[in-house]
């Protein structure tokens, strides 16, 4: 791993992505919202890397785009997110903020032709789990 971490982080990232149907993003709740401490960030470069790799290309005869393939499975991103409380942050608000803030990233990625107005709800299947905080249960 050396100095390049980082690196290494997004590439078992996407290793993971690319041989499992489910991947599991563990977040405080505290975190939902922050760009860098939700790691949003790696998971940015992981959607667009996921994107290129296995959209499946674009038919196309003589160079031109003619129809966008659909993925042959969606991978489901299962968000755990820890220390909930309900009275506090209700499940439906942090859900609804996630799929905000993954829609926006979704939309700022680079995409290949046939892909720029793709939803991320067309790739990945959202799940969103929350586990109560365990002295406050």
């Amino acid at each position: 791993r050396g100095g390049d971490s980082r690196a290494w982080e997004r590439k078992s990232a996407l290793f993971a992505l690319a041989v499992s149907d489910v991947m599991m993003v563990n977040l405080w709740t505290a975190e939902v919202g922050r760009f860098n401490a939700a790691n949003l960030a790696t998971l940015k470069t992981i959607l667009e890397l996921d994107l290129k790799l296995f959209a499946g290309g674009v038919k196309s005869g003589g160079g031109a785009v003619k129809q966008k393939i659909k993925p042959l499975y969606k991978t489901k991103l299962l968000f755990v997110l820890r220390d909930q409380i309900e009275r506090s942050d209700p499940m439906d608000h942090l859900s609804e903020r996630l799929n905000g803030e993954l829609s926006k990233i979704w939309a700022s990625i680079a995409k290949p032709p046939g892909y720029e107005e793709s939803s991320i709800h067309d790739f990945f299947d959202l799940a969103f789990f929350g586990i109560p905080h365990k002295v406050l249960m």
